[in-house]
């Protein structure tokens, strides 16, 4: 019998990972409300790929309403992710791109279909990081509350499952975990900095001995010239 939350090639192919239908949930995802979807579903193909890094990816072609997701060994709330993910580029004016419209739906189509706190503005401003994209950063942010949340597990069990978007969450509670989103992220700049600051001292006690070493040189050689 087939461990359906292996990863299959023939499987993958025909938008099956890790036992979750992604077909399934493409469907779910382009009726939200936040998706705002004037057109049919997106035309979908499902590539299976071993070789090579990347994880898994997606790829969007808004005009012609199509998509492509490449799936390898990976996490299920991963694939789920980017497939959102490409969904909305397919729901978004053409020329969208990874813009702020784009992030704003994004949030809060992930919101209603997966019932996690997300906090928009936030996000919005969120530090890139290592992301070449600030819609990058977001897709890791959620990604993150997804894990948190077991939600490929949970639909894994449950696939009819419906989640229940979060209840407003108090202003107070929003400045908190502000507050202690900068505060992290200034101490991971500051000892980013401390890091850099010893590594440069380091290198410039390096060199400075290897001055005072060729210094010496240049002046033994100044006196054999003059006779010295």
């Amino acid at each position: 019998m087939t461990d359906l939350i292996g990863y299959y090639p023939k499987l993958v192919r025909r938008g099956i990972y890790r036992g979750i239908d992604l077909v399934a949930l493409a469907n779910r995802f382009w009726k939200l409300e936040a998706m705002r979807a004037e057109r049919a579903l997106p035309e979908m193909k499902f590539r299976a790929s071993s070789a090579g890094r990347g994880g898994i990816s997606g790829r969007a072609w808004t005009k012609s309403n199509r998509l492509v997701l490449t799936l390898r060994e990976g996490d299920a709330n991963d694939a789920i992710e980017v497939l959102l993910h490409e969904l909305v580029h397919c729901a978004c004016p053409v020329r969208e791109h990874h813009g702020e419209l784009f992030q704003r739906r994004l949030i809060a189509c992930a919101r209603e279909a997966f019932g996690i706190t997300l906090d928009t503005a936030f996000l919005l401003d969120i530090d890139i990081g290592n992301h070449s994209k600030r819609a990058y950063a977001v897709d890791a942010a959620i990604k993150e509350a997804m894990t948190e949340a077991k939600i490929a597990d949970r639909l894994r069990a449950e696939p009819s499952l419906r989640f229940e978007a979060p209840a407003p969450e108090p202003e107070e509670k929003i400045a908190e975990r502000r507050a202690a989103a900068r505060a992290a992220i200034v101490d991971d700049r500051a000892e980013h900095a401390a890091m850099m600051l010893a590594r440069w001292e380091r290198r410039e006690k390096h060199a400075k001995r290897l001055a005072a070493k060729w210094r010496k040189r240049v002046r033994y050689y100044e006196r054999k010239a003059h006779g010295s």
